[in-house]
């Protein structure tokens, strides 16, 4: 964070990184659009995270293997195709600069048009082609990035201890770092990092359950030890991730996991 400003404007600063990295992350997700074949849940369109690398990356683009990541560490997209690098710093680069990059990248690459088309709304207005990415903090775009690391940790801690099956994935319309799993016949989860919204002014932890397409009421529930219920509209289970350590993650899912499955 950047500690010498007041909190407004740390979440002022917070709120356009997210928007930035949200954004960019649409790169990944239209490449996907333009050259994988769509999948009915969208989970074509999906991203996995590298705690190794600091990495946001798409499935395999095509038969012909390239790959698009978004690096936190750098703020830049990376195309790759075997030993084959190209990168893009995206810090001050418009909208159109970056079109007309991943556009040449993928022709020279695996010789296929790019269009970036979104068929999803996101919370913000449509990007202009003068739009220009900025990089206002170099340690909140770590933090950020650490966050990340965290939460994949947990999430596939929770998965392991709790005998759980999914895949972790980064989705691009909420830009939520998910799991969701079946638990028996009646019973699935959903759980993962959501990013600030209008329910909660942070990354928060997130965890509901279903019973084939309705939601798990959860007003009745006991208090959790960490974190809170919500109920009404959405029924789920929240903490706030900002000074939550990645055990306390796993210890907040792993109780909620647990009143789901006693009902």
């Amino acid at each position: 964070m950047v500690w010498y400003l007041g909190r407004n404007e740390r979440i002022k600063v917070l709120r356009n990184m997210i928007k930035d990295i949200h954004l960019a992350a649409q790169y990944l997700a239209t490449a996907s659009i333009s050259f994988i074949k769509k999948r009915e849940d969208d989970s074509h369109t999906n991203m996995g995270w590298s705690i190794e690398k600091q990495e946001l990356s798409t499935w395999p683009l095509s038969e012909k293997e390239g790959q698009l990541s978004l690096s936190l560490k750098t703020f830049s997209l990376i195309w790759t195709r075997g030993d084959k690098r190209m990168e893009f710093p995206l810090n001050g680069k418009t909208h159109a600069e970056v079109k007309a990059w991943l556009k040449k990248a993928a022709k020279e690459s695996i010789f296929m048009i790019y269009i970036y088309h979104l068929h999803y709304e996101l919370p913000y207005p449509s990007i202009a082609d003068d739009y220009t990415f900025k990089l206002e903090s170099k340690a909140e775009m770590g933090r950020i990035a650490k966050l990340f690391d965290a939460s994949q940790g947990a999430l596939e801690t929770v998965l392991k201890k709790q005998e759980l099956e999914s895949e972790l994935r980064v989705w691009p319309h909420h830009f939520d770092m998910g799991a969701y799993a079946t638990v028996s016949d009646s019973l699935a989860l959903g759980f993962g990092l959501a990013i600030p919204d209008d329910k909660i002014d942070d990354f928060y932890y997130y965890i509901s359950a279903y019973e084939g397409s309705d939601s798990v009421e959860t007003k009745n529930f006991k208090a959790l030890s960490i974190g809170e219920w919500q109920t009404g509209d959405w029924k789920a289970g929240t903490l706030k991730a900002s000074g939550t350590t990645e055990k306390e993650a796993v210890k907040f899912l792993e109780e909620a996991i647990g009143m789901f499955r006693k009902g």
